[in-house]
């Protein structure tokens, strides 16, 4: 009895000599231990959002196939892991205070990386565990959609997948709103708001934030929400359109506010934008039918390449003032709060805003409406 009382105890107190010996990790202190299979001597990049973009805040090179990266952070935050040589999505870790995180991936995989150590992040695969149903019924549908136009099926069966792939876009919306509203002082619910942000209006986002918890506030999903809130706030109707100049094809400056005493449709738009090409038609329609009442189209281009820009406008006849900075998403845009395109503003005589987002037969109505 005494020599198996001997082996427990010096079990035992190598166990506590280990423990000891480990370093501790403070309450605001992170890792993320990186290891890759098979062989991989690359680099990785850690990335975060921040100042409204994903920005690169570490690089390490592998050793033994592992890298281990360490900060410090005063609330859980989502990080982004780049194997740049894999030529693969980055991979997102939700980190926080305290936790030593494991990150097991394939070079050739990451999408299937095994993440541990972080409750945060558990929380964030149980939510994408109940997204995946939806998601196969959308990528379901979406298969329907290309079949049925590569075979040139009727337009109303379109329609209808068309109406399909919307109901499942709901139902994902909806189970996301769910989560947010149960998990309200979590990144995750911020993060999730922030990456869909354009699937949302102006009411819906004012909502959103009364749920989210001010705890939240300072981080950097939370703030862009609230200034995206803001902007929109800034440009609903009855307010004063923002005046801005921008340059034309020829690189004459014109500016809102030299169209004044005429109602404007502000359009955002690009060459490269397939939904904004199939609207534009209905905007050519719109404008020669009320040009000589006082009505004119002012098209701003998110394009960053002149030559397709040009050539966009030519080919859809785009025949009203276009301008563009060429900077691709541009200041402008910014300031009227669009997050996707095509996307318009209505304004009137003395550039109030009177509606935004007219498109198709609600245009025309619209403008039936004003011009009377």
């Amino acid at each position: 009895m005494k020599k198996i009382t001997l082996k427990l105890f010096s079990i035992v107190l190598l166990l506590v000599v280990t423990f000891s010996c480990g370093k501790k990790i403070a309450s605001d202190e992170f890792k993320i231990n990186v290891t890759v299979q098979p062989e991989y001597e690359g680099y990785a990049l850690l990335k975060k959002f921040e100042n409204d973009k994903i920005t690169t805040i570490d690089s390490l090179v592998f050793a033994d196939n592992k890298v281990t990266f360490e900060g410090k952070i005063s609330n859980p935050e989502l990080f982004y892991i780049l194997l740049p040589e894999s030529k693969q999505k980055a991979i997102k870790v939700f980190a926080e205070g305290g936790a030593v995180i494991d990150v097991n991936v394939n070079a050739d995989s990451v999408e299937k990386a095994k993440i541990t150590g972080s409750k945060t992040h558990d929380l964030y695969v149980s939510y994408l565990d109940g997204q995946s149903v939806y998601e196969t019924k959308l990528s379901e549908v979406y298969d329907k959609y290309v079949e049925a136009k590569k075979s040139n099926a009727d337009e109303e069966i379109i329609k209808q997948i068309e109406n399909q792939y919307d109901s499942v876009s709901n139902e994902i919306l909806a189970y996301t709103n769910k989560f947010i509203e149960e998990n309200p002082k979590s990144v995750i619910s911020t993060y999730l708001v922030q990456s869909r942000i354009y699937y949302y209006d102006y009411s819906e986002l004012a909502d959103i934030i009364t749920i989210l918890d001010e705890s939240l506030s300072g981080t950097a999903y939370y703030d862009y929400i609230k200034r995206q809130v803001e902007i929109l706030s800034s440009v609903q109707p009855g307010n004063q359109a923002p005046d801005f100049t921008l340059p034309d094809a020829e690189g004459k400056e014109v500016g809102l506010s030299s169209l004044k005493g005429q109602y404007v449709l502000i359009d955002f738009w690009a060459s490269w934008c397939g939904p904004c090409r199939a609207e534009n038609p209905n905007v050519v329609k719109a404008y020669n039918m009320y040009k000589n009442k006082n009505f004119t189209v002012l098209g701003v281009s998110l394009d960053d390449n002149r030559q397709d820009w040009i050539d966009a406008v030519e080919k859809d006849k785009l025949t009203w003032h276009n301008v563009s900075d060429l900077t691709g998403w541009s200041e402008i845009a910014k300031q009227y709060g669009v997050m996707s395109i095509p996307s318009n503003f209505l304004i009137d005589k003395d550039g109030i805003i009177i509606e935004s987002n007219l498109r198709g037969e609600k245009l025309l109505e619209k403008l039936a409406e004003v011009l009377k």
